[in-house]
């Protein structure tokens, strides 16, 4: 491997395939990118910034070297977010207006997962049909018909001798509220939107 060093930009590699060689260079930010070609023009690979941090042009780290379990389906990591959504309560016949004193969400995206967790309390709300939660910031996978997810709740109207439980729906950004029977037949039924509540979610899904 060859190095030809320019004013600002060090050429790895002498292949005479362009695309297998590369150019790190600086630049005038203060950051430093790693990109295809000898010239660089093929397109960057990674850049570093003055606090190190690192961001990749190729959206994905390759897990590839990793021995995979029967069943592997990827070994790319593409994704990471984390961050803040705005959760509200919804019917199912008429989606309705709350009034709320809470509505907080917070999520973590890592490859194809995302974990959320939730706290709502509203006081009133105009909607009907059956109860739901929207505003999760990706949608569900199709592949699945549900996942389910712990929920607390307090003031929370369930038939008797039952306990809420919650599914986001596949293909969608929603959460539904069920009430789980606890006696010997085992029923789930979507719980009716009720009039005002506190509800604490968390779960993960797929996208």
């Amino acid at each position: 491997m060859a190095g030809n060093i320019k004013t600002n930009s060090i050429t790895l590699g002498d292949s005479a395939t362009d695309s297998q060689n590369f150019q790190l260079r600086t630049n005038v930010d203060g950051t430093a990118t790693l990109a295809r070609g000898a010239a660089g023009d093929l397109g960057d690979v990674l850049t570093v910034d003055a606090a190190g941090l690192i961001t990749t042009a190729a959206n994905s780290i390759n897990f590839a070297a990793n021995t995979p379990t029967a069943g592997m389906a990827s070994q790319l990591l593409d994704w990471y977010e984390e961050g803040a959504f705005t959760p509200t309560i919804v019917g199912t016949t008429t989606a309705g207006v709350g009034t709320y004193s809470s509505q907080q969400g917070m999520f973590t995206r890592i490859g194809n997962v995302v974990r959320f967790s939730i706290q709502i309390i509203w006081s009133a709300h105009t909607g009907t049909g059956k109860m739901e939660v929207e505003g999760l910031p990706f949608q569900a996978s199709p592949s699945v018909d549900a996942y389910v997810a712990n929920v607390l709740s307090l003031d929370l109207t369930v038939p008797t001798s039952t306990i809420p439980t919650a599914m986001v729906l596949a293909s969608s950004t929603r959460i539904r509220i069920y009430s789980l029977s606890v006696g010997t037949a085992s029923s789930i039924s979507s719980l009716n939107l009720d009039n005002s509540a506190n509800l604490w979610i968390n779960g993960e899904y797929r996208v």
